[in-house]
This record gives structure tokens, sequence and C-alpha cells, in this order.
């Protein structure tokens, strides 16, 4: 708030250093005169500083949504390309784990959901890409390891929750 008022100071404050051009009509077509011209004058107490100054407040909510899940779908992306080949993370080298934890560590950030395990926003079925585990949850079955998707629900049943993992081998024959 503080950061704000002290802008907003800032901007009144520089205002009259701004050209701006105000909008006028001559034979109904719209032109743009100079701040100076007399018909025309403008002061900051007539024109709202938002109007030049500011972007509106849900303008800049959206931006930083956008950038926030532009900035999700980035480190997903990573994710993603880190662990290919290497067996759900169970082949993964030490460097490739260190650096997707990290990954994961910036996205757990991002998220706004306390208990994301528990929350039902977590309903559904999801497809294993890595894992730190290298039991059957992540796809080992003896020598082989295969595909793992996992169906939660959540839902309606908060008090006893359901995880099902399903593990395909050989592009899901087994």
């Amino acid at each position: 708030m503080a950061n704000k008022l002290q802008t907003i100071l800032l901007l009144l404050t520089c205002a009259s250093a701004f050209s701006f051009h105000v909008p006028t009509t001559t034979n109904k077509k719209r032109s743009y005169s100079p701040i100076l011209s007399s018909r025309n004058r403008v002061t900051t107490s007539n024109i709202p500083l938002n109007a030049f100054f500011f972007r509106s407040s849900s303008e800049t909510k959206q931006d930083a949504a956008a950038a926030a899940a532009a900035k999700a779908k980035e480190l997903k992306d990573s994710i993603r390309q880190l662990s290919k080949g290497t067996s759900n993370g169970i082949t993964a080298p030490e460097s490739t784990r260190d650096e997707i934890a990290t990954l994961c560590k910036e996205l757990e950030k991002m998220n706004k959901v306390k208990n994301i395990a528990s929350s039902t926003k977590m309903d559904g079925s999801w497809n294993l890409v890595y894992t730190t585990n290298e039991g059957s949850s992540a796809g080992k079955l003896g020598p082989f390891t295969g595909d793992v998707e996992q169906a939660i629900r959540i839902l309606g049943r908060e008090e006893n929750p359901e995880y099902i993992n399903y593990v395909r081998l050989g592009g899901g024959l087994v």
C-alpha cells in the first residue's frame, strides 16, 4: 500500500512534465491536439490518472496470472524433458535428480493450494513422469520398468481417499 501511495504521489508531482494529447473533434473526425492548445487544456484534475499512468488492477492481476502460468509451464516442461529416458527417474544420474529437485521446489513455491496431496484438485488420473522412489510405485517390476498411471479419488472420500497405481509394461501389452 505504501509503495502504491508513493508511486501515485511521484506521478502527481511529475504530471506536469508529460505531454498529453487530448482527443478533439473536427468535422466528425477524431484528432489529437497537444496539451498546450488553449482550447483543450488538460490538467490532472479532469483526466483520471489511470488513463495515462496505471493499468487497471484487473489487467495487472491477469498479467501476473499469465506470467505465473507461463513460468509453471516452463518448469513442468523442463522437468518432463529432464526426466525423459530415466525410467521414471530410476536411472537418472545424481546431477539430473538434483536439477529436477530444484525445479520441483520452485514449482511447489508457486502452488497456492495448501496440502495439495489431500486436495480434491488431485482427483483424476495422473501419469507418472518422475519419482525419487525406486520401488514398484515407480513402475519397477523386477528387471522391468513400465508406464505408471495413478487414479486418485478424494472428492466425497475425504476420510478414506483412494490411490490406485496401474503399471503398464511393454506399451500396455502387460
